[in-house]
Protein backbone atom coordinates (compact mmCIF):
# COMPACT_ATOMS: atom_id res chain seq x y z
CA UNK A 1 0.00 0.00 0.00
CA UNK A 2 1.46 3.22 -1.14
CA UNK A 3 -0.39 5.52 1.35
CA UNK A 4 -0.47 9.20 -0.07
CA UNK A 5 -0.61 12.50 2.11
CA UNK A 6 -0.05 15.20 -0.21
CA UNK A 7 -2.67 17.77 0.41
CA UNK A 8 -1.20 20.76 -1.54
CA UNK A 9 0.41 19.77 -4.71
CA UNK A 10 -1.54 17.06 -5.53
CA UNK A 11 -1.47 16.85 -9.49
CA UNK A 12 2.38 16.89 -9.32
CA UNK A 13 2.24 14.14 -6.93
CA UNK A 14 -0.30 12.41 -8.64
CA UNK A 15 2.33 12.41 -11.97
CA UNK A 16 4.86 10.93 -9.79
CA UNK A 17 3.12 8.56 -8.77
CA UNK A 18 1.99 7.82 -12.39
CA UNK A 19 5.58 8.23 -13.68
CA UNK A 20 6.65 5.33 -11.03
CA UNK A 21 3.97 2.98 -11.81
CA UNK A 22 4.72 3.04 -15.69
CA UNK A 23 8.77 2.77 -14.90
CA UNK A 24 8.15 -0.08 -12.98
CA UNK A 25 5.19 -1.79 -14.32
CA UNK A 26 4.93 -4.64 -11.71
CA UNK A 27 3.60 -2.75 -9.49
CA UNK A 28 0.55 -2.85 -11.26
CA UNK A 29 0.07 -6.00 -10.10
CA UNK A 30 2.14 -5.79 -6.76
CA UNK A 31 1.07 -2.52 -5.25
CA UNK A 32 -2.37 0.29 -4.52
CA UNK A 33 -2.10 3.75 -3.69
CA UNK A 34 -4.84 4.97 -0.70
CA UNK A 35 -5.23 8.34 1.12
CA UNK A 36 -8.09 9.63 3.08
CA UNK A 37 -7.91 12.50 0.73
CA UNK A 38 -10.37 11.67 -2.05
CA UNK A 39 -8.49 14.13 -4.73
CA UNK A 40 -5.80 12.32 -4.16
CA UNK A 41 -7.77 9.26 -5.20
CA UNK A 42 -9.52 10.82 -8.10
CA UNK A 43 -6.56 13.27 -9.75
CA UNK A 44 -4.75 9.70 -9.55
CA UNK A 45 -7.74 8.06 -11.31
CA UNK A 46 -7.66 10.66 -13.85
CA UNK A 47 -3.85 10.16 -15.36
CA UNK A 48 -4.21 6.02 -14.91
CA UNK A 49 -6.71 3.83 -14.55
CA UNK A 50 -4.66 0.85 -14.48
CA UNK A 51 -3.51 1.82 -10.79
CA UNK A 52 -5.55 0.29 -8.10
CA UNK A 53 -6.65 3.02 -5.57
CA UNK A 54 -8.65 2.91 -2.11
CA UNK A 55 -10.04 5.50 -0.28
CA UNK A 56 -9.08 5.56 3.78
CA UNK A 57 -12.39 6.27 5.52
CA UNK A 58 -13.50 6.67 9.10
CA UNK A 59 -17.05 7.97 10.21
CA UNK A 60 -15.59 10.60 12.47
CA UNK A 61 -12.85 12.16 10.52
CA UNK A 62 -13.07 15.48 12.19
CA UNK A 63 -11.89 14.08 15.47
CA UNK A 64 -8.76 12.51 13.74
CA UNK A 65 -7.77 15.70 12.36
CA UNK A 66 -8.41 17.62 15.66
CA UNK A 67 -6.89 15.03 18.11
CA UNK A 68 -3.58 14.66 15.45
CA UNK A 69 -3.36 18.53 14.72
CA UNK A 70 -3.26 18.75 18.85
CA UNK A 71 0.36 16.99 18.48
CA UNK A 72 1.51 19.43 16.12
CA UNK A 73 2.91 23.04 16.40
CA UNK A 74 0.03 24.82 14.36
CA UNK A 75 -3.26 23.36 15.99
CA UNK A 76 -6.91 23.96 14.09
CA UNK A 77 -8.73 26.90 14.41
CA UNK A 78 -11.06 27.18 17.30
CA UNK A 79 -13.90 27.59 14.94
CA UNK A 80 -13.73 24.41 13.07
CA UNK A 81 -12.97 22.46 16.35
CA UNK A 82 -16.06 23.98 17.98
CA UNK A 83 -18.36 24.26 15.17
CA UNK A 84 -20.61 20.81 15.03
CA UNK A 85 -22.13 21.88 11.94
CA UNK A 86 -19.41 22.15 9.86
CA UNK A 87 -17.53 19.17 11.17
CA UNK A 88 -20.88 16.83 10.64
CA UNK A 89 -21.02 17.52 7.16
CA UNK A 90 -17.34 17.39 6.39
CA UNK A 91 -17.74 13.94 8.18
CA UNK A 92 -20.80 13.24 5.91
CA UNK A 93 -19.14 14.14 2.93
CA UNK A 94 -16.25 11.84 3.56
CA UNK A 95 -18.03 8.88 4.87
CA UNK A 96 -20.06 9.44 1.28
CA UNK A 97 -17.10 8.73 -0.72
CA UNK A 98 -16.73 5.76 1.09
CA UNK A 99 -19.71 4.33 0.03
CA UNK A 100 -20.55 2.61 -3.06
CA UNK A 101 -21.26 5.51 -4.48
CA UNK A 102 -19.06 7.41 -3.85
CA UNK A 103 -16.01 5.13 -4.28
CA UNK A 104 -17.37 4.63 -8.26
CA UNK A 105 -17.55 8.36 -8.52
CA UNK A 106 -13.73 8.96 -7.46
CA UNK A 107 -12.56 5.21 -9.62
CA UNK A 108 -11.58 4.13 -6.27
CA UNK A 109 -11.16 0.01 -6.66
CA UNK A 110 -10.75 -0.86 -2.54
CA UNK A 111 -12.30 0.38 0.35
CA UNK A 112 -10.47 0.51 3.60
CA UNK A 113 -12.27 1.19 6.49
CA UNK A 114 -11.34 1.54 10.27
CA UNK A 115 -11.74 -1.98 11.73
CA UNK A 116 -14.40 -0.76 14.42
CA UNK A 117 -16.29 -0.06 11.47
CA UNK A 118 -16.44 -3.01 9.76
CA UNK A 119 -19.98 -5.05 10.44
CA UNK A 120 -21.72 -8.06 8.98
CA UNK A 121 -24.12 -5.40 7.23
CA UNK A 122 -21.30 -3.54 6.17
CA UNK A 123 -20.21 -6.56 4.24
CA UNK A 124 -22.82 -7.63 2.61
CA UNK A 125 -23.65 -4.30 1.22
CA UNK A 126 -19.79 -3.69 0.03
CA UNK A 127 -19.29 -7.46 -0.81
CA UNK A 128 -22.59 -7.35 -3.23
CA UNK A 129 -21.48 -5.07 -5.16
CA UNK A 130 -17.85 -6.69 -5.41
CA UNK A 131 -16.43 -4.08 -3.71
CA UNK A 132 -12.91 -5.29 -1.63
CA UNK A 133 -12.63 -4.20 1.56
CA UNK A 134 -9.84 -3.56 3.23
CA UNK A 135 -9.67 -3.02 7.52
CA UNK A 136 -6.57 -0.78 9.28
CA UNK A 137 -5.64 -1.10 11.90
CA UNK A 138 -6.34 -4.82 12.77
CA UNK A 139 -3.78 -6.18 15.66
CA UNK A 140 -5.98 -8.62 17.07
CA UNK A 141 -5.70 -12.44 16.45
CA UNK A 142 -9.92 -12.65 16.81
CA UNK A 143 -10.33 -9.80 14.80
CA UNK A 144 -7.94 -11.13 12.52
CA UNK A 145 -9.78 -14.55 11.83
CA UNK A 146 -13.11 -13.03 11.95
CA UNK A 147 -12.11 -10.74 8.92
CA UNK A 148 -10.57 -13.24 7.41
CA UNK A 149 -13.41 -15.15 8.02
CA UNK A 150 -15.66 -13.09 5.98
CA UNK A 151 -12.79 -12.57 3.27
CA UNK A 152 -12.32 -8.74 4.60
CA UNK A 153 -7.88 -8.10 3.65
CA UNK A 154 -6.30 -6.33 6.70
CA UNK A 155 -3.72 -4.07 7.36
CA UNK A 156 -1.70 -4.51 10.51
CA UNK A 157 1.33 -3.17 11.95
CA UNK A 158 1.50 -6.28 13.94
CA UNK A 159 3.37 -9.85 13.16
CA UNK A 160 0.84 -12.68 13.47
CA UNK A 161 2.11 -16.19 13.19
Amino acid sequence: MIEIKEIHKIPEMSKIIDGLFRRYPFLYERAFCASFNPYNIYSLRRLNTRITTALLFVPDLTTYLIRNAKQTPKPLPIYFVNNSILRWMIDSLFMWFGSPAGLKFLGANLACIEQKQVSQNFLDQYQKLNIVVFAWCVNETEQRRWLKANQVSIITDTLFQ
